[in-house]
């Protein structure tokens, strides 16, 4: 028996077991059903590799901002290549040097096209230690071959940042040798990656395709013919490419790839607080600040965040808007002893020496090798005699 959901109800006969069936309101009588084939039938192929070569060609299938990448032109004047906002237009910056042969051909290659594309010839004479040249018989190589594009030196700094984006890409360390070139889009980012003397015709294809969308740059980066059994990810965690950038001091670069991260992830609180943190590490604290807030709005129970708002607005003199961030803090997470030792430092500045006491002596009870908190308790016995001053006072780092 059925109930329609017109409310009438009906009943079918005559089924037989081990079938399907359609039914049908009205019909009276059940339709016999029978699913369609759903054999696949797989046709074996062979995977042709490529040949072997010295060269190299890497399509991103999701281009990757670049770094803020300067160089030295012949004079010594600092040239930024990936100005922003972007030029729109595709730049290839080409790794070279002047003991290097194959570098030779491929510069005379990329001259006697005249290609349109932005082309910067950068040197690294004078970066290896092992080689006798210098910037002088990099510029006398060009001069000689009378070289038109933009051309300079790369700096220590540049290759740096290019072999920390590099390492990232690939998961592992490659280190970059001499030729080695980069397509950068109309949008600065990152788009292919030549290890050795380049194609000049497969480069000239790869500007076109530029604009290619994402299903046709997956099929670009794939080795191989073939298809997708799901979507492949859409980039990388940007965030991560920032603090790593941190880590090693590039702190406009760490910058630029978190704001870049929370367009990506406008509702992640942990990309607006590491923002926070690396402006705060910048000196730019009201700025800071806002983006700590910004994250525990997200998530009222991010202790981090919560701590760190009141590290920066402790350094600003604003105790009475620090105390609840940290209070909020031991709420979540008694056992958080930086946040009761910042705490703890407020309260002595109140002039509440016996809470402030209470919370040194949890602190070092949670955390018996926290110096900061037993120098603390040893000092406050002849502080509580003395007027208080906020710069006698650090708070604990934040994370």
């Amino acid at each position: 028996m059925v109930q329609w959901p017109g409310g009438a109800a009906e009943t079918f006969r005559g089924f037989a077991p081990d079938r399907r069936y359609v039914l049908v309101e009205g019909a009276a009588e059940p339709a016999a059903w029978s699913p369609p084939d759903r054999r696949v039938q797989l046709v074996p192929s062979k995977l042709e590799g490529a040949p072997m070569t010295t060269a190299g060609r890497v399509v991103l299938a999701t281009p990757v901002k670049a770094p803020i990448l300067t160089y030295a032109d012949w004079d010594g004047q600092a040239h930024t290549i990936n100005a922003d906002p972007p030029t729109g237009k595709p730049t290839l910056i080409n790794l070279w040097a002047s003991w290097c042969l194959p570098c030779h051909v491929e510069i005379k290659e990329l001259l006697s096209r005249q290609t349109s594309l932005r082309v910067v010839a950068l040197s690294v004479d004078g970066l290896d230690e092992t080689k006798a040249t210098g910037p002088a018989d990099a510029r006398a190589h060009l001069d000689k071959i009378g070289f038109s594009f933009e051309s300079g030196l790369a700096s220590a700094e540049m290759l740096s940042k290019l072999q920390l984006l590099h390492d990232l890409l690939f998961f592992k360390v490659i280190p970059i040798g001499v030729p080695t070139s980069l397509l950068i889009n109309g949008e600065g980012r990152l788009a292919v990656i030549y290890r050795g003397t380049i194609d000049v015709d497969e480069l000239l294809a790869d500007v076109h395709r530029l604009r290619a969308g994402p299903e046709r740059r997956r099929q670009q980066a794939g080795r191989f013919p073939g298809r997708w059994r799901a979507d492949p990810p859409s980039g990388m965690r940007l965030e991560m490419v920032g603090q790593d950038f941190e880590e090693e001091g590039f702190l406009d670069d760490a910058l630029a790839y978190y704001r870049e991260a929370i367009k990506v992830s406008p509702d992640d609180a942990f990309v607006h607080m590491k923002l926070g943190l690396c402006l705060k590490r910048q000196g730019h604290l009201d700025e800071a600040i806002g983006w700590y807030r910004r994250a525990v709005h997200l998530d009222p129970n991010y202790v981090q965040a919560h701590n760190n708002l009141g590290v920066a607005l402790q350094a600003q003199g604003r105790l009475d808007e620090a105390l609840p961030q940290y209070q909020r803090v031991l709420e979540i997470d008694p056992k958080f002893t930086t946040a009761r030792y910042n705490l703890a430092i407020i309260l002595l500045w109140k002039d509440k020496s016996d809470e402030a006491i209470s919370h040194f002596r949890q602190a070092v009870e949670d955390r018996p090798y926290f110096a900061e908190a037993h120098m603390q308790l040893a000092a406050i016995p002849h502080l509580c005699y003395q007027t208080l001053h906020l710069a006698a006072f650090r708070a604990a780092g934040e994370h």
